[in-house]
C-alpha cells in the first residue's frame, strides 16, 4: 500500500514534468502561457502548496528548468490569488458591420403580408429601409413567433418549407369574438 508521502512525492515529480512539458510547448508555440499555468494548476488540483513543493524540488541546473520554475511559481501564485485580470474586449470579425448593417432591428420593419402554415409557421412578407440607406424586401420565417430566418426569394424559402401549404392570414381571424 502507498503511503500519503509516496502520493505527494509522485504529484511532485508529475508537477515537475508538466511543467518541463509547458516550456517545451511555449517553445514550439503551440500554447500559450495562461494555458500552460492553468493546465498546472489543474494537474495540482488548485493547491499552491504542491505547486511550491515542486518549485523546490525542481533543480535550476539548464535553462529550461529556470522556466519551469518560473512557470511553477507563477501558476502557485494564480492558484493564492485566483484574481482573473480583466480580459480585452473581443475583436470583431472583419464582416460584422456589414452583416450588422443589413440586419434590420424589429421595430424598423413593416409586415406587408403574412402567410401561416402547418406547426406554427408564419412567413411574413417584409419591407424596410436598412441602416446603409437602400430599400429590401425579404421573407421572414417564424415558428410559433420565434424568429428562424429571412430569404430573399420565395425560391430560397422554398428549399426549406412547403410553400403551397401556406395559407393568408384573415384580419378576421386574429379578432377576438364580439359578445
Amino acid at each position: 500500500m502507498t503511503s500519503r508521502r509516496d502520493i505527494e512525492q509522485d504529484l511532485r515529480e508529475r508537477l515537475v514534468r508538466g511543467a518541463k512539458t509547458y516550456v517545451i510547448l511555449l517553445a514550439r508555440g503551440t500554447t500559450t502561457v495562461d494555458a500552460a499555468i492553468d493546465g498546472l494548476l489543474r494537474h495540482a488540483f488548485g493547491a499552491s502548496a504542491r505547486l511550491w513543493d515542486a518549485a523546490e524540488a525542481l533543480g535550476v541546473d539548464d535553462p529550461a528548468a529556470t522556466e519551469a520554475l518560473a512557470l511553477l511559481i507563477r501558476a502557485a501564485r494564480r492558484a493564492e490569488d485566483p484574481q482573473v485580470p480583466d480580459l480585452p474586449p473581443r475583436r470583431q470579425p472583419p464582416n460584422a458591420g456589414r452583416y450588422h448593417m443589413a440586419r434590420p432591428a424589429e421595430g424598423d420593419t413593416g409586415c406587408v403580408k403574412r402567410l401561416r402554415g402547418l406547426g406554427g409557421i408564419t412567413v411574413e412578407e417584409v419591407r424596410f429601409t436598412d441602416r446603409a440607406g437602400f430599400r429590401r424586401r425579404v421573407l421572414r420565417l417564424r415558428q410559433y413567433e420565434r424568429h428562424i430566418a429571412d430569404y430573399g426569394s420565395a425560391e430560397a424559402l422554398a428549399k426549406v418549407i412547403d410553400v403551397g401549404s401556406l395559407v393568408e392570414e384573415d384580419d378576421e381571424q386574429t379578432d377576438p369574438p364580439e359578445s
